[in-house]
């Protein structure tokens, strides 16, 4: 799974005694769909950018008023192919990072309101993994505890369909913004695991801009698995 993506957090989670509310289920999306909620960022993204939105949505096979109405549902792989288009068209090829970067807990809806009242960060996140089909049924979030150590993984369903990693890096920065709503501004993960290949310079492979303050890893193909756990 080339596109499978993680973050490994500390022991500030507290996630040894989290649990999450069973009565707080939400109704799934249809298999292989999205909430536009999730992403819908992408359309002012695009713009500040100097791109068209609608005329890229097209391109991507999509209606171009979709963006008009953020309780519709979308394809993820249409959502993976508008980043494509989206981040060839700009050349900004972390078109996902900065998508991700717009989201906040209000983004997810019910999965947000019961993230923010959840009464740990271990219990958001385990809240986070068990109910992300309301919104994405194209990529599964996984969860893991080792120690003091939390990883938490988001690998699509389909992780050679086109845009997958762009996805995966928007969950990146989503899961990231979710983590500062609940921890604080100042909160980082200890390790950043990206789903590309490793730069071919020998720049230091930080994103352009201070999303981060960890270590970075670049994942491939023979290492994807272990590395979502």
């Amino acid at each position: 799974m080339s596109s499978s993506a993680g973050l490994h957090t500390g022991e500030s989670a507290q996630l040894s005694t989290a649990t999450a509310s069973p009565g707080a289920a939400v109704q799934p999306s249809p298999i292989g769909f999205v909430h536009l909620r999730v992403a819908r960022a992408i359309h002012a993204v695009l713009a500040e950018l100097g791109a068209d939105p609608d005329a890229l949505t097209a391109e991507a096979g999509l209606d171009p008023q979709l963006f008009e109405d953020g309780s519709r549902l979308i394809p993820f792989s249409g959502l993976g192919r508008l980043m494509a288009v989206g981040g060839d068209h700009t050349r900004c090829p972390h078109l996902g990072l900065l998508v991700g970067q717009r989201a906040t807990l209000a983004s997810l809806g019910l999965i947000g309101l019961l993230m923010r009242n959840s009464e740990t960060v271990g219990g958001a996140l385990r809240a986070l993994e068990a109910h992300l089909g309301g919104h994405n049924r194209g990529a599964v979030v996984g969860l893991g505890v080792y120690d003091d150590t939390a990883v938490l993984s988001y690998a699509p369903y389909e992780p050679e369909a086109e845009g997958g990693g762009l996805h995966s890096e928007r969950a990146l920065a989503t899961v990231t913004n979710l983590l500062r709503a609940l921890c604080g501004a100042d909160w980082t993960p200890l390790e950043v695991l990206m789903p590309r290949s490793a730069p071919r310079s020998s720049a230091v492979p930080t994103p352009p801009w201070p999303i981060w303050a960890a270590t970075f890893g670049w994942i491939r193909k023979s290492s994807a698995r272990s590395a979502s756990g």
